[in-house]
């Protein structure tokens, strides 16, 4: 194997009271092998905790392949799926020791096989393993976190205290279904960030939440709300209702047929990229001129044997491995207002900014405005993030939300005195969750029969809110497209 020689917990080192060392000497146990568990413990790779335990006692079938995306990465694996897990995930870090266990947790004998873990975290969609697991942790005084998803949903319950355990916490209503590639991003890097606040908190307002919850099909999002408004019968137009994706076969066939542009092929576009891969976008268009660098890899996961090379090759390669329908142009240039011949002959149906710096920012914001192509725009500091969606027309544009162009001069400002921009801490966890809440979004816009229309307002992440997501609606609607009408 290739071994990358520097430091890829560069970029997390930068932040305050960060303790390297302390999560590398911790250790956990992460029980299941489906979707979440991939997003889990890619996301843990990246974090760089030391010692990773995966248990699950399935083989890995032909059709298994098609799950989550760890599998699909390279060609050859071991039979079973832990082991091909292990092996994916020593891969995206040869640091920390990670082990395959065939095994399951089917009665209270079976948990003698736990050692030292510090955290315990069950992302099955099995109510057995999770009465098990959870009996386990409340007998020896271990956090335990349950979590389970499926195409559109997901919840995660943090144990601690276990006077408060309910039979809600097994997540019966998971049983048997199929956990979706938004839902397990979202959920699962939740799970991370709580695990890290577990082994190396920060400081005393560090702490932990009980519970989380997803539901694509919620007003709010991340709330208990379990049917939204546009999908209540009296208030649907023609008094139908829209069918929920799992109902509805022409979903994937529809996204065939989209054209999508990103631009930026850093952390967040790893994910968001990975996302359209995996749910059949047609063509993807990705625009980057920067190389991968060994402090990427933190939480550039797809990256793990690219080091050196252009990131938009890379990225391609990864994802024809994951999807080889799907056309994938890698532009390796750096995106300036040259690019408006490219939007003049090309319209694609949506575009995706995860860039790092306003100036950018604001550039894809006028061409979306010059040309009328719906925008979604994501951006990350360690623990925050937020998204925002703009279709023109409809919602308020991502410059009226967050000022772009005051933070592109205040950019220009400090570029003519110091010559270069400072180097900001990252991690893996809000990249990880802001492309996941950017990907549910995006459904919005290429699939509104389906998913309502868009959000008119910003969605924050903020690792120490009492919900972690939440949104900020706005009443008005921008007009700004309207001043480039006619401009050449």
């Amino acid at each position: 194997m290739f071994r990358i020689v520097g430091d890829i917990y560069d970029r997390q080192k930068l932040i305050e009271n960060w303790e390297q060392e302390r999560l590398l000497e911790s250790e956990v146990a992460v029980i299941g092998s489906g979707t979440l568990a991939h997003y889990l413990l890619a996301a843990i790779a990246g974090l760089g905790i030391g010692k990773v335990k995966i248990f699950d006692n399935r083989k890995l079938t032909r059709a298994d392949k098609k799950e989550g995306f760890l599998y699909l990465l390279e060609s050859k694996h071991p039979p079973y799926r832990s082991k091909a897990l292990e092996g994916m995930i020593r891969k995206i870090n040869q640091d920390i020791n990670v082990r395959g266990i065939n095994w399951r947790f089917l009665y209270p004998s079976s948990t003698k096989i736990f050692e030292k873990e510090n955290v315990i975290i069950d992302v099955t969609n099995d109510p057995i393993s999770k009465s098990v697991v959870l009996e386990y942790g409340e007998k020896n005084n271990i956090p335990v976190i349950l979590a389970s998803a499926d195409e559109n949903s997901g919840k995660v319950y943090v144990m601690k205290d276990y006077s408060k355990v309910r039979e809600e916490h097994l997540l019966a209503e998971y049983y048997g279904k199929r956990q979706g590639i938004i839902a397990s991003g979202i959920i699962g890097g939740i799970i991370c960030e709580e695990i890290r606040k577990i082994l190396m908190p920060l400081d005393e307002e560090d702490e932990n939440i009980e519970e989380f919850h997803f539901n694509a099909f919620s007003k709010d999002r991340f709330g208990k709300e379990e049917v939204p408004s546009f999908l209540r019968k009296e208030e649907t137009e023609n008094d139908l209702l829209v069918e929920k994706p799992e109902e509805n076969p022409k979903e994937k066939r529809k996204l065939k047929d989209k054209y999508v542009f990103m631009v930026g092929a850093g952390a967040l576009a790893n994910f968001l990229a990975l996302g359209l891969a995996k749910m059949g976008i047609g063509e993807l268009n990705v625009v980057d001129y920067d190389r991968v660098d060994i402090t990427n890899l933190n939480r550039q996961v797809l990256y793990y044997d690219s080091v050196g090379t252009k990131k938009v090759y890379a990225l391609t390669e990864k994802l024809r491995r994951i999807n080889r329908r799907m056309i994938i142009f890698p532009i390796a240039q750096k995106f300036t207002s040259r690019f408006d011949s490219y939007f003049r002959k090309h319209r694609p149906d949506l575009i995706l900014d995860t860039v790092d710096n306003f100036r950018t920012r604001y550039l894809i914001q006028k061409f979306s405005y010059k040309y009328e192509i719906p925008l979604i725009s994501g951006g990350t500091g360690p623990f925050s993030g937020q998204v925002v969606t703009y279709k023109p027309g409809e919602t308020t544009c991502v410059n009226c939300h967050l000022d772009l162009k005051k933070g592109a001069e205040e950019e220009k400002k400090i570029l003519e005195e110091y010559g270069c921009l400072q180097t900001l801490p990252s991690v893996v966890t809000s990249n990880l969750i802001i492309a996941s809440v950017m990907l549910n979004e995006m459904r919005t816009i290429l699939l509104p029969e389906i998913y309502g229309p868009p959000l008119n307002g910003v969605i924050y992440y903020n690792s120490k809110g009492r919900k972690r997501l939440s949104i900020l609606r706005s009443s008005n609607i921008c007009r700004c497209h309207e001043k480039y009408k006619g401009v050449k």
